[in-house]
């Protein structure tokens, strides 16, 4: 039995047109791009010193000036965490292909050849900027589209098998922490004028004051459209079953959903589901949360009712309502 090519030697000799576009489909769209916000923390701040580290832990007088510019401040940072091994490249600071943040893929493909760095230019009349401080770098995405992911501590629950919210480890609740900290202008600029943004559902599995609720709520506000909660842990169907491509069903979108989308319900029960992009990963949104274990009393459900709530009130007094909800998404990695 023959083993698969490692690649296309032919490749060139297709026609221009058929090359641009397999280029193309190597950039899915709407993409997801995932960041670490790093702070300072009662749990330590290595994390936000690493970001200002080579992998070989030497540093730079320029690195070191700059570490005490932000030692005390929350700013962001290339994903790193137990399902990214960092490796050495270059200045150091480069991940891991298992990075699912598809501005690295479209980094990557500037690099590779002229075609391909044209199918990776941002065409967008919107585009938010991010800036990396640790890396002295900045990049830009389409803001209507595409999502900011925003990984507030490395996620610790691995297991695809749901445990009871009392076995859930402690420390991956900080998001108190982010709240109480000094942001750096830049990202809060960034969060500020963001329209999608996620977070993983595990950040609001701990307790969350109705206060620090309406305190995020005033970060993202402005023109948020659609706020994401990420479950890692649900990417599979029962039995390990892939998930379809299949719109779901509307009998899928029972109470719980009815109640939390009750405010535009109709175009809710109607609009097909979202599909966001990632390197290798895949995040399917859900209709169905009596399937995920949740009820009315769910931390993550009253969650996204509280700040649903919150950002529709700040709009609504600003003049300027364009919040859609709080969606839920699975994420699936992709496989053969």
């Amino acid at each position: 039995m023959m083993a698969k090519p490692a690649s296309f030697p032919q490749f060139a000799n297709l026609p221009a047109e058929i090359r641009l576009g397999i280029w193309e489909q190597a950039v899915s769209s709407p993409s997801m791009h995932v960041f670490d916000v790093c702070f300072p923390s009662l749990h330590g701040n290595d994390r936000s010193k690493h970001a200002f580290q080579r992998m070989d832990d030497v540093h730079t007088a320029g690195r070191c000036q700059k570490w005490t510019k932000y030692e005390y401040v929350a700013f962001l940072d290339r994903l790193r965490g137990d399902d990214e091994r960092a490796r050495d490249i270059g200045d150091g600071n480069e991940q891991s292909g298992s990075d699912p943040s598809m501005y690295r893929h479209r980094q990557a493909l500037r690099l590779a050849c002229r075609e391909a760095a044209s199918s990776a230019v941002l065409r967008a009349s919107n585009f938010n900027s991010v800036y990396l401080p640790g890396h002295g770098s900045v990049f830009e995405y389409d803001n209507d589209d595409e999502v900011l992911f925003l990984r507030f501590t490395e996620r610790v629950v691995m297991s695809t098998v749901p445990k009871p919210l009392s076995e859930l480890p402690m420390s991956s609740g900080r998001l108190s922490e982010v709240l109480g900290a000094h942001w750096s202008a830049e990202m809060a600029l960034t969060v500020w004028r963001a329209r999608r943004i996620a977070i993983d559902v595990e950040e609001t599995m701990h307790s969350l004051s109705r206060v620090e609720i309406s305190y995020l709520a005033a970060y993202m506000q402005k023109d948020l459209e659609v706020l994401y909660l990420v479950d890692h842990r649900h990417g599979k169907r029962k039995f390990g079953e892939r998930l379809t491509d299949g719109e779901p069903d509307v009998r899928d979108r029972g109470k719980l959903f009815r109640v939390l989308h009750r405010r535009n319900l109709k175009d809710n029960l109607i609009r097909k589901s979202d599909v966001i992009y990632g390197v290798g990963r895949t995040y399917r949104e859900t209709f169905d949360f009596e399937g995920l274990s949740w009820d009315e009393l769910h931390p993550a459900y009253d969650f996204a009712r509280l700040i649903a709530e919150s950002i529709r009130v700040r709009q609504a007094a600003a003049g300027t309502e364009v919040f859609q909800g709080v969606r839920v998404i699975l994420a699936e990695d992709d496989t053969a």
